[in-house]
């Protein structure tokens, strides 16, 4: 028999029914307060941003320069784009990683993958493109894999570089081969931020991302989910079902634990479908049985710790201890219990 797809309980379509109790307005005023100190901890600061970029703008200037010389033909090079989550401008603090996609006019080898990263090293290691530097910039170049090299700068940063080419020239490849695999998730990266430069223009969205983004970093449940997975959560928690004005990043910050606490990536749930792909199934499809269990369980316990005021645990902001939503925590004279261990098994 077929599964029942499901819409879950959305708080936000039912507010009316659910007053708030107690004073209402002093707690979202104190979560908005430790999520703006948290948001200055996490969001990188101008000298870093600038830092990422230079080195990001020179690695892309070489490729673009390669593409208009006639060496750009030898190596068979179209177009390069910036993607990731420095294009977004989603990046966490600390993170000095960009990346950026190579489109290909035929179907790249390992070998034009290779002899592209190699090239592009030496040009920046050499003497004409340090000059006015004060000091030669040692660009180190790997390869990540057959499709995949970074360049590597001396301040730490790194470009990571995929190979891919245009779609219709794919789809005359082999789908089972890993090079296909690989170059056609490069294409999906530039797709994403397609998708997400027209949909994703309201800064307290952004703002949610870096948050969930944050919290993924030191909660297991939420690495579950790739960057973006969790982006398309931070979006759908951010615009109110039936559309309007994007909610506060307070609101749409409870409303992501909401959301997954009522179900959303549950057996049954019509989820979230991935805008960039032809199917329409949600995108929890891709968690095991144990994944979805954990996500909705660990919603849950954060849920019920934002309610008793344990912003601070739950967000880790100022150097505080993070808090373990898998055990009871005691806030103030209040003991919050977890939801009673997960349903499935790891077989499931």
């Amino acid at each position: 028999m077929d599964e029942v797809v499901r819409p879950i309980f959305d708080w936000t379509d039912v507010s009316e029914y659910f007053p708030p109790v107690g004073n209402k307005d002093d707690k979202d005023s104190a979560l908005r307060q430790i999520i703006n100190k948290r948001l200055e901890e996490v969001t990188p600061s101008a000298a870093e941003q600038a830092l990422v970029q230079g080195f990001f703008t020179k690695v892309t200037t070489v490729i673009e320069n390669l593409i208009v010389a006639g060496e750009g033909e030898e190596l068979m090079l179209d177009e390069v784009l910036p993607v990731g989550s420095q294009k977004k401008g989603v990046a966490l603090a600390g993170c000095k990683t960009a990346d950026a996609v190579i489109i290909f006019k035929k179907p790249p080898t390992d070998v034009m993958v290779t002899n592209l990263g190699v090239r592009v090293a030496d040009i920046l290691n050499s003497p004409e493109a340090n000059v006015g530097a004060g000091s030669s910039q040692a660009v180190v170049h790997k390869m990540i894999d057959r499709m995949t090299f970074l360049l590597e700068s001396t301040d730490g940063v790194t470009v990571i570089v995929y190979a891919t080419t245009t779609a219709p020239l794919l789809a005359q490849l082999s789908s089972d081969n890993e090079d296909t695999l690989i170059c056609m998730g490069a294409l999906r990266m530039v797709r994403h931020v397609r998708w997400f430069e027209e949909h994703v223009r309201h800064p307290g969205i952004r703002q949610l991302i870096r948050l969930i983004k944050d919290l993924r970093c030191r909660e297991e449940a939420f690495q579950s989910l790739n960057p973006w997975h969790l982006e398309l959560l931070c979006h759908c928690a951010s615009v109110p079902l039936h559309g309007g004005e994007i909610l506060p990043v307070a609101l749409s910050y409870k409303r992501v634990f909401q959301l997954l606490s009522a179900g959303l990536f549950l057996p049954g749930s019509i989820g979230i479908p991935d805008p960039c792909e032809e199917e329409e199934d949600g995108i929890h499809m891709l968690l095991t049985a144990s994944e979805q269990d954990q996500l909705a369980g660990v919603a849950q316990m954060i849920l019920r710790l934002l309610h008793h005021g344990a912003y601070r645990e739950v967000l880790a902001e100022g150097g505080m201890m993070p808090a373990d939503f898998r055990r009871a925590q005691t806030v103030g004279s209040v003991k919050v219990l977890p939801p009673l261990s997960i349903v499935t098994g790891n077989n499931s």
